[in-house]
């Protein structure tokens, strides 16, 4: 099975000051609408090493209070989604077939499997070399209607490392 886990924003203001020669009895401007800054990203992903087959990353939530799930898949299977609640649902739905293994509900399993807080060291094995992948994140919620992701997804793409050929020679002798 695959595991998924994934993206990072962080949002910076920059200010411009134009400074002109002849320009110091000129008015200033008068101020103009305030622009609504964006939202910061629920997450922040950072991949701190790559391998054939794997990846170590840390997880950094906005919120350190919300509990959140990290997968890795396959960068071209979550693009396959038109949109991201259907690889949401399929996520759920995947972790229920998990769970009835397990002789468990959803609702006893998931909680094992939840995260909270920073994390570091977060490692995803067994995956396809020198393939692209994303480590997804996004925060989950209990409601009426049951378990339901809480923020937008976040993805941290990332390529496994391929097989580097060397031109290497041996001499055997008996």
């Amino acid at each position: 099975m695959k595991k998924l886990v994934s993206l990072f924003a962080t949002i910076m203001a920059l200010v411009a000051v134009a400074c002109g020669g002849d320009d110091v009895d000129k008015p200033a401007p008068k101020p103009g609408p305030v622009e609504p800054s964006e939202p910061s990203a629920p997450f922040v992903v950072d991949i701190t090493a790559t391998t054939r087959g794997s990846v170590t990353f840390s997880v950094t939530p906005s919120d350190p209070t919300v509990d959140y799930l990290c997968v890795v898949y396959e960068k071209e299977e979550v693009d396959s989604y038109r949109k991201d609640e259907y690889f949401v649902d399929d996520i759920f739905a995947k972790l229920e077939l998990v769970a009835q293994k397990e002789g468990k509900l959803l609702g006893e399993y998931l909680p094992s499997v939840m995260l909270y807080g920073d994390t570091e060291g977060n490692k995803a094995t067994g995956l396809q070399m020198d393939t692209e992948h994303y480590v997804v994140v996004f925060g989950v919620e209990y409601t009426i209607d049951g378990y339901v992701a809480s923020t937008e997804l976040v993805k941290k793409e990332f390529k496994t490392l391929d097989v580097v050929m060397s031109d290497a020679t041996f001499d055997v002798s008996t």
